[in-house]
Formats: structure tokens, C-alpha cells, sequence
């Protein structure tokens, strides 16, 4: 077992990670995310995700809203979106792992009434959203500017505790850092939504957790509505002002019922070319 020093210091060298930024790549390496990043774009697009009531189709931003490395596991991903009138309906944070070959998605529906469809995989009928509204004691200020509206939404989100319990045989607790800026800014007139914010919770680079903050206009009056849901399988938990909020167990598999999705699979042949020399070196 592992000294409480030793979960220190994996935990600090994960942060190091995501303040300091990598070194550049030669012209030979980056070919290697690019090679990547045409895998997961083409896997979203494979999907086919619509409205129940209406048949209307979410969009998918093809361009990831985060790219993200794990150099500790050998990941290599992205975060991609889905939307629906403007707002945000889904996110899929998925990636290839080079030293063992295999491609993980997990998906996490945020918008009610979804079905995702994919031609060589079972129909996915979430019940519900797997978004966890939680209530904030805070007015937004009136008139701010889009910048001012930002720093209040980022206050709210680092009020959030989140805590992440990765890896494989029960896993290593690890607290989740705020990444710096929003993965994803949006508004939306038709749904009354002044400004959101999709923000991040990160072990190193790659997001585990999300927090949803919108100044909504509301029976003529401006509030917040704030929400908080997983982009892993691993155990999640969080708290708010001391009282926990949001706590979720660790999923090994796709439940087509549930709000948050979990696919894992060896594809063959695998889709990245890989020096076998290098990696064995």
C-alpha cells in the first residue's frame, strides 16, 4: 500500500502536468495526434443523436472543445459536443491508448429526452439527463459585461469539492483541479439562457468532471442555475460548502437506460500506426 506522502506527490506531479505546458513536438511526432484526432472525430460522427419528441437532430462540433494527453496511462483524447437550440445536449470525452490498444468513450447526456443511435451498436434510450442540479445562494449582479458575467460563474464553480477515485483495482483518490478557462461558452434567447459556461475538472489534463453555470432569465427576474455531472467511469464525489452534492459509483459498462455511458473496446487493426521499436524502447 501506498504511503499518504506517496498520493501527495502523484497528485502534485498531475498538476504539474496541466500548469506547465508540454515541449514542442518534432515534425515527426505531430503526425501522431493528428492521426488521433481524425479517429475520435470520425467515431462522433458515427453516431446519430435526436430529439424523441420532434426527431430533431443534435449538432455535433467536430472540433473538440478540449484535447487532452495523460502521459502517466498513455491516452491520447479528446472532449467533443453536442447541441440542441443552442444548448449544450451531450458530451462525449473519448481517446485511443497506445500502449494498450484500446479506445474509450464515455458519453453523458444533458439535455431530457435523447436517443443516440449507432450503426453497429445498440440503440441508447437515456430515461433521463445525467446532470445533477444544485442549488446556489447567489443573485447574478445586474449589467455586467460578458467578462464580468464570467468571473461570477467562475466563482460559483470553485465552490465545488470534486474528488476522483482513479485507476484500476479500486483506484487512487485524487482531488480534481478547475482547469483556468471554460471548455465551452454559450447563450441561448429561446431558452432564456443570458450566458453558460461548461467548466472542467481535471486530473492533469483531462476532465473527469463538469459544472454547468447559466444566468437564466426566469418570470422576469435573473438567476442562476447551476448543475454539475461525470466524464468517467471511476468513483466521483462532490461537495459543496461542506455538504456533499453530487457522489456517483464506478460504471464498467454502457447501461443504454442511463444518463452517462461507458464504452470500452480493442479495436482490430488498431487505427494509429505505431513505431513498435520506440515503444518498446
Amino acid at each position: 500500500m501506498r504511503s499518504p506522502g506517496t498520493k501527495f506527490r502523484s497528485a502534485a506531479f498531475l498538476l504539474l502536468i496541466g500548469l506547465f505546458p508540454p515541449t514542442p513536438m518534432s515534425a515527426e511526432e505531430t503526425t501522431k495526434p493528428d492521426q488521433h484526432l481524425s479517429y475520435l472525430v470520425k467515431r462522433q460522427q458515427a453516431h446519430q443523436m435526436a430529439r424523441k419528441e420532434d426527431r430533431a437532430f443534435c449538432a455535433l462540433r467536430t472540433d473538440p472543445i478540449i484535447r487532452w494527453a495523460n502521459p502517466i496511462s498513455g491516452a491520447n483524447g479528446g472532449v467533443f459536443l453536442w447541441t440542441i437550440d443552442g444548448l449544450p445536449a451531450a458530451i462525449s470525452k473519448c481517446h485511443l491508448n497506445d500502449r494498450k490498444k484500446h479506445y474509450v468513450e464515455s458519453t453523458v447526456i444533458l439535455a431530457p429526452d435523447l436517443i443516440l443511435k449507432h450503426p453497429n451498436q445498440s440503440t441508447w434510450t437515456p430515461r433521463q439527463p445525467d446532470l445533477k442540479e444544485v442549488s446556489v445562494n447567489k443573485t447574478p449582479r445586474l449589467n455586467l459585461s460578458a467578462s464580468g458575467r464570467l468571473i461570477e460563474m467562475r466563482q460559483l464553480a470553485e465552490g465545488f469539492t470534486i474528488s476522483d477515485r482513479w485507476g484500476e483495482d479500486g483506484g487512487e483518490l485524487y482531488q480534481l483541479r478547475l482547469m483556468p478557462r471554460p471548455l465551452y461558452r454559450y447563450t441561448s434567447e429561446a431558452s432564456s439562457v443570458i450566458d453558460g459556461a461548461i467548466f472542467g475538472f481535471a486530473q492533469g489534463t483531462n476532465p473527469e468532471a463538469i459544472v454547468l453555470v447559466e444566468v437564466i432569465r426566469e418570470n422576469g427576474s435573473i438567476s442562476f442555475r447551476c448543475g454539475i455531472s461525470r466524464l468517467t467511469g471511476y468513483e466521483l464525489q462532490a461537495t459543496r460548502g461542506g455538504a456533499t452534492v453530487f457522489e456517483v459509483a464506478r460504471v464498467d459498462g454502457p447501461g443504454i437506460h442511463d444518463g452517462y455511458r461507458h464504452h470500452w473496446e480493442k479495436p482490430v487493426p488498431y487505427p494509429i500506426e505505431l513505431d513498435e521499436t520506440k515503444r518498446s524502447n
